[in-house]
């Protein structure tokens, strides 16, 4: 994974859109969506709900702690998860 990735799995805990994760990026919405499949088959999940549950069990274990810190927070019924690079 790379820090594209990371960057991704940040908004899909910031609940955006892939046009809105596009935008933030400044790359195209089928490229979100090619590292979003990448990103399923890496971590062997089936959509992004599954990705996102899986965020919220295991960030911990998927942040490096030297380049992020994890804040996790309850909104509207979901979670936020907000990677911060220091």
């Amino acid at each position: 994974m790379n820090d594209s990735d990371f960057e991704i799995l940040k908004y899909i805990g910031l609940n955006y859109t892939y046009s809105q994760m596009a935008t933030q990026m400044n790359i195209s919405e089928s490229n979100i969506k090619y590292r979003m499949k990448r990103l399923e088959k890496i971590t062997k999940t089936e959509s992004r709900k599954d990705l996102l549950n899986l965020l919220i069990k295991n960030v911990p274990k998927l942040v490096n702690p030297k380049r992020y810190t994890k804040d996790i927070n309850r909104s509207l019924g979901g979670y936020n998860i907000i990677l911060t690079s220091l």
